[in-house]
């Protein structure tokens, strides 16, 4: 459980550190799926870091493409939401 939600980014880490308490997951298990669950994210930002210095403009498109997915994924999701509160 730790180690998935390491991955995934929309879960505050706050979050993941006192659920690994209260649930009194052992200290190499939590610290072992903390550093496997951190890495493709420090990969990600590492790669994105290096090719916004040697491709500015490239990269500087690829950040805008996720950001329009990102904000057309939340605008479809309000709008089903939306949807599916009036009917």
């Amino acid at each position: 459980a730790v180690f998935l939600a390491r991955l995934l980014p929309i879960i505050p880490q706050m979050g993941v550190n006192l659920y690994a308490g209260v649930a009194s997951v052992p200290f190499l298990t939590f610290t072992a799926a903390s550093a496997l669950g951190k890495i493709p994210a420090i990969v990600l930002y590492a790669w994105l870091g290096s090719g916004l210095a040697d491709r500015p403009l490239l990269f500087a498109l690829l950040a805008a493409a996720i950001m329009l997915a990102a904000a057309s994924g939340l605008a479809l999701y309000r709008y089903m939401k939306r949807r599916r509160a009036n009917v």
